[in-house]
């Protein structure tokens, strides 16, 4: 199962509920693959709202485990302009396995808590309160903290972080390393080196910071953006009932370079 979760990890660290009045910056479909095999499909959109500047990540992913057991798994993210982290809603079911995570920052005075309320298998609910310094963010937007800082996306940088992994509410430490500049599917991309939770990616992100690729090489598993969107889910079953509460419509995919090239 743990292949199942870095199949996630590895396309969401890189790249946002809907807001009716947002602009999408980015939104792509992923052909998820396993030791050559097409085993689901991710949907990522990224948003923000002009007015209050606010940033919100908003994905959705399907696949089947080798024996059957078939995962769903969403994510609603919200943070300020700062990358400030302010809420986000997780859920994930595996077969009869379910978990709900609702998060929300908690202000008193000057001081601020990230609330979490973790829900697993009908259980009552579980209630934490973590202290969140200046540096610490949601890992879906650790693209967007990248291109942020003043290194930016350049061969030799590193960039060492403390993110808030979504799927458990946990604060982990992590590090990117931009290795080189090569060419992915057409498109000038950096090859970056990320170590997170004790995993290690290799991601090809372009300057626009959108991922192009993504993979786990010890365990021969891929995330691929794709120019359409059906060659993600072909083959797969796709609940435009599931993904239109999700995103309140079903997203085109077409927000990339890679589809617009």
């Amino acid at each position: 199962m743990k292949k199942l979760v870095l199949l996630t990890k590895v396309v969401v660290l890189l790249l946002y509920t809907s807001i009716a009045t947002a602009d999408i910056i980015f939104e792509g479909y992923y052909k998820l693959i396993d030791n050559s095999k097409h085993v689901g499909y991710f949907i990522q959109r990224y948003e923000l709202e002009p007015a209050s500047k606010v940033f919100s990540s908003t994905y959705y992913l399907f696949t089947k485990t080798m024996d059957g057991v078939v995962v769903n798994e969403s994510l609603n993210a919200k943070a300020t302009s700062t990358l400030k982290p302010m809420s986000y809603q997780f859920s994930r079911s595996e077969g009869t396995k379910v978990t709900a995570i609702d998060a929300i920052i908690k202000t008193t005075g000057k001081n601020s808590k990230f609330v979490f309320k973790i829900v697993e298998n009908g259980k009552p609910p579980r209630v934490r309160e973590v202290t969140l310094n200046d540096k610490v963010f949601l890992s879906t937007f650790l693209a967007h903290l990248i291109l942020q800082s003043p290194k930016g996306i350049k061969v030799g940088n590193k960039f060492t972080y403390e993110a808030i992994a979504e799927e458990d509410g946990e604060i982990e430490r992590g590090e990117v390393y931009v290795k080189e500049q090569v060419k992915e599917k057409g498109i000038d991309t950096f090859r970056t080196l990320n170590t997170f939770k004790k995993d290690e990616f290799v991601n090809w992100l372009n300057v626009k910071g959108e991922s192009i690729k993504t993979s786990v090489p010890k365990l021969n598993i891929e995330a691929e953006l794709m120019a359409n969107p059906k060659d993600a889910y072909s083959g797969m079953p796709f609940s435009e009932t599931i993904i239109k509460a999700l995103f309140g419509n079903i997203p085109e995919g077409k927000k990339n370079l890679l589809s617009t090239k």
